[in-house]
């Protein structure tokens, strides 16, 4: 999994919406979280303001990501891969929705996650 979290970060470095802005890294966690009735995994970025959410093995929205950031005060969602239409929309619908604060406890959630699983 870490491995397609780096793959991920990659290809958001490269990212047009990111260009000139420092490149992200997106390791931490993962936690599950569900959204469009699908399991998603959760890895929070370095800045502690985005999150990348890539669907969980053997969801059917599995090949698909997104890319929770903040940009300009607001935030966006940018997403790819070829999972299941209906539940990737349903999904992207509810990250969107997300508020600051629901944002900040997922990236706590990841924090206290990656700690658990450096700890063992």
């Amino acid at each position: 999994m870490k491995r397609i979290a780096f793959l991920l970060f990659l290809s958001l470095a490269a990212s047009p919406c990111l260009a000139g802005e420092p490149t992200l890294e997106c390791d931490v966690g993962p936690v599950t979280k569900t959204f469009g009735n699908t399991d998603w995994l959760a890895y929070s970025c370095r800045d502690r303001s985005s999150i990348v959410f890539i669907a969980a093995p053997g969801s059917v929205a599995e090949p698909y990501y997104f890319f929770l950031h903040r940009w300009n005060g607001k935030y966006l969602t940018q997403g790819e891969g070829n999972g299941n239409q209906k539940s990737v929309v349903a999904a992207n619908a509810q990250i969107r929705a997300l508020t600051t604060a629901q944002v900040t406890a997922i990236v706590n959630e990841t924090i206290r996650a990656a700690a658990k699983s450096k700890a063992k």
